[in-house]
């Protein structure tokens, strides 16, 4: 067995999860939200939307044909991202009654927003060791020879967290932007949100802080994919079109590890919902998939999407009550 298979054999791709002390999954009864029937906005208003059919192109087609437009093609749900008003919803549920219409609604990040600078990341330093990473730093298991995929608001570009332990040059294997593209380097990439540089330092963080390493697998590779805006906002059409970037990009890249520390409200039973049957793609593909469980918690039916799907590891939160060395006072979050 190679090294590459003893650090995913022995429990790197866990050990990336960050914070992850709880592994869960929920399933909602409620019914889907699938066919909005427009009477609660004007004639003339265009909402957004998500369109399915048996393919992207019939979808994209019967979009058009009923005087719709339409936005990101979404191959991987068979689908197409609609802006369409509600004489054109009507005229689509009556020509293809069969026709999947949900909202394109919006996805949260869920976190705080980073300041800026590495002390965020270092308040976090003995995360490692509360997860059980400390012991397979210590045997030589960085993450070194995985790479992740973090779907998020982009990386500062030059934080030296992100640097090599070993060689000391920075780890970033591929920089993409859903609109953007590809950029060959962080000097015109940025993160003007903080959020995703606050996540890849949890994950991939290299410096060290009383001895300890700040990230939990301080030797992965990181692709970073910005879907997120500088106000942490996204729809469900741009996190499923970046999903689809990762899946396509997956061999050349060799992204073994997609984590979306985000979450939107379950509306429907965890198969239904589109952004979840994109990450069932990508776990197909055979991408190990990190999501969060959300913040809104602690209640039954609070686990948020795609959190709610069993296909992925679900990461919950908890507290150390601000005493990082003594775990009998640890404490499941409220939240």
């Amino acid at each position: 067995m190679n090294e590459f298979s003893k650090q995913l054999k022995r429990g790197t791709a866990l050990a990336l999860v960050g914070l992850a002390t709880l592994a869960t999954w929920q399933q909602t009864d409620r019914q889907a939200d699938a066919r909005p029937v427009g009477q609660a906005f004007g004639p003339s208003e265009v909402h957004s939307y998500i369109v399915q059919a048996s393919s992207s192109s019939e979808a994209i087609s019967f979009v058009q044909a009923a005087g719709g437009t339409t936005g990101y093609e979404l191959e991987s749900i068979r689908g197409t991202e609609a802006r369409l008003t509600r004489q054109a919803v009507e005229k689509l549920m009556a020509l293809h009654p069969d026709l999947s219409i949900s909202d394109n609604v919006s996805v949260e990040l869920t976190g705080r927003k980073d300041r800026g600078n590495e002390a965020a990341a270092l308040e976090y330093a003995h995360a490692p060791s509360m997860i059980g990473a400390t012991e397979l730093l210590a045997s030589g298991i960085s993450g070194r020879g995985v790479n992740v995929a973090i779907l998020d608001t982009g990386l500062h570009g030059s934080k030296p967290t992100f640097r090599d332990t070993h060689e000391g040059e920075y780890r970033y294997v591929a920089l993409y932007d859903v609109d953007g593209g590809l950029e060959e380097t962080y000097g015109f990439y940025g993160d003007r949100n903080g959020h995703g540089s606050h996540v890849a330092s949890l994950i991939a963080g290299s410096e060290t802080f009383g001895g300890r390493h700040t990230g939990v697998a301080p030797g992965v590779g990181l692709v970073s994919v910005r879907a997120f805006d500088a106000n942490g906002q996204a729809s469900y059409a741009r996190v499923i079109e970046a999903i689809e970037w990762v899946i396509a990009n997956r061999g050349a890249y060799a992204i073994r590890v997609l984590n979306l520390s985000i979450s939107a409200p379950a509306r429907s039973h965890y198969w239904d919902d589109p952004l979840n049957q994109a990450v069932m793609a990508a776990w197909k593909a055979g991408i190990v998939v990190v999501a969060s469980a959300g913040n809104l918690g602690p209640d039954p039916m609070t686990i948020g999407v795609p959190g709610n799907n069993p296909y992925v590891i679900t990461v919950g939160a908890m507290t150390d009550n601000y005493t990082p060395n003594d775990i009998s006072d640890d404490l499941l979050a409220s939240f």
